[in-house]
């Protein structure tokens, strides 16, 4: 299996104003998806800018499957994480499972 990012989300929790609390974090080796840990919205953008790519991961029957790519970005000078091309206020990561 290619590695598909340096981590992957499968999971997400949503505050206020419908901003990431916390997601569900996983890493790729390219052999196996790890079990995931809970990650704080600010480590997400650390990550992000030291250059580490994110992707939604959903899991199937047949194992996980690809979602999408996170694209972070700031709007009036607060970072926001989304998975389209919107850059609007809000966060958004698709039809990801929340908790």
């Amino acid at each position: 299996m290619a590695r598909w990012a340096d981590f992957l989300i499968s999971e997400v929790r949503f505050g206020k104003d419908n901003k990431i609390e916390e997601i569900k974090q996983h890493t790729d080796d390219g052999q196996a998806i790890s079990e995931g840990t809970m990650v704080k919205r600010a480590d997400i953008f650390h990550n992000i800018e030291n250059g580490k790519t994110y992707k939604t991961i959903f899991h199937s029957l047949k194992g996980w499957k690809l979602g999408d790519d996170l694209k972070a970005f700031k709007v009036r000078g607060i970072h926001y994480i989304r998975v389209d091309k919107n850059k609007v206020g809000q966060d958004f990561l698709g039809p990801i499972l929340q908790f």
